[in-house]
């Protein structure tokens, strides 16, 4: 089993109900969505409940305890709540939900988000790829093919097949 941050991990019912357990393999949120993704080193995980045929995404913490109902309009589009901000499309505009409920829209420029870290995000504009802090300043033009970020603060930019290390 993988185990994530808070030592958690998924767990499926016979039922397709989803709960997570600890190391220990005890029930530490009842399984009773339909959905569950890992907790983030936030200690936020992203789920999901069927009512009515209708998807509820909602934010929980890492006792349960419901942090966030994500309202129909918003869409989630990165499994991971990371800064206390989750990425979602609203009217097919990217941006993020904090956990207040807060809106902030990203800038029309923002195609897609592929990564996020506490400091900002990796996203794509006109096929290329950069970095944009929360603020909406672009910390790496978007001028790359991808761009991974890696554990040590520093990302790995691929420039047409040629892979460059960035600050």
């Amino acid at each position: 089993a993988y185990f994530d941050d808070n030592n958690y991990s998924i767990i499926e019912t016979e039922d397709h109900n989803f709960g997570y357990i600890n190391n220990k393999g005890e029930i530490v949120i009842n399984p009773n969505f339909s959905f569950a993704l890992p907790f983030s080193e936030d200690g936020y995980a992203l789920v999901c409940k069927d009512i009515d045929d209708n998807k509820r995404w909602q934010i929980i913490d890492n006792t349960g305890k419901i942090i966030l109902k994500i309202g129909e309009k918003y869409s989630p589009c990165y499994p991971f709540v990371i800064n206390e901000k989750l990425a979602v499309l609203l009217d097919n505009h990217f941006g993020f939900l904090d956990l207040s409920g807060k809106y902030i829209r990203c800038s029309d420029s923002v195609e897609k988000i592929t990564d996020i870290t506490k400091d900002g995000f990796v996203f794509c504009s006109k096929y290329k790829y950069g970095f944009m802090n929360y603020n909406g300043e672009q910390i790496i033009r978007a001028k790359y093919s991808n761009i991974i970020i890696l554990d040590n603060g520093k990302f790995l930019a691929d420039n047409e097949n040629e892979f460059l290390i960035l600050n």
